[in-house]
């Protein structure tokens, strides 16, 4: 009976403890204007807290994603765990190897990273290159299909550069630099600003 119900009220407690310091610093987060009865080191101190607590959810998610997907023990998501990792945000759509290696190599880029794996720290980044290209999947798959006009399944010289032409407002890159201009382009397009 009694342990029981000390029990449940240990853990009630427990639960709200954790959740307490977000709860307290809701508000603040919503409207981090300064309040007129707050001073301004109480409210930098505040909003300190605040980036504290966001900053320890956000390593507690890291840490759950990594348990989860991490199925070989190493602390890093190999390809497979990577690809995993991405067909559950896909909603249960496997993405090609092509995808995956795509993602391992702007997530490693994006960091300055190197390898074949993405560590704890990256794998919000990873998450972050997947969502940004299935959104713009579409567009990249409009202008492959116009251009690839061999039906090939690739994109050669000539194709590429009239690609870049158009992206470019209609002046075509000098030949030397086509395959310069496709990196940065589709770091921009990975940058949200292509």
């Amino acid at each position: 009976g009694w342990s029981r119900v000390a029990a449940q009220i240990l853990k009630m407690s427990t639960m709200l403890a954790c959740n307490l310091p977000g709860q307290l610093h809701a508000g603040l987060v919503a409207h981090p204007k300064r309040s007129r009865t707050l001073s301004a080191k109480r409210h930098e101190a505040l909003l300190a807290r605040s980036r504290f607590w966001r900053e320890v959810q956000r390593e507690k998610k890291m840490e759950t994603l990594m348990a989860k997907y991490d199925k070989s023990k190493t602390g890093n998501l190999n390809m497979q765990e990577l690809g995993d990792f991405l067909q559950d945000a896909a909603k249960g759509v496997r993405p090609s190897d092509e995808e995956i290696n795509f993602v391992m190599r702007s997530t490693q880029s994006k960091d300055g990273g190197v390898g074949d794996a993405i560590t704890k720290s990256q794998i919000m980044i990873a998450l972050d290159v997947w969502r940004h290209y299935e959104k713009t999947k579409p567009e990249i798959e409009t202008y492959f299909k116009k251009y690839d006009t061999n039906n090939s399944g690739m994109l050669e010289f000539d194709q590429l550069k009239n690609l870049l032409t158009e992206l470019n407002d209609g002046i075509p890159p000098p030949d030397d630099e086509v395959g310069l201009s496709t990196l940065r382009w589709l770091r921009a397009v990975m940058r949200g600003t292509g």
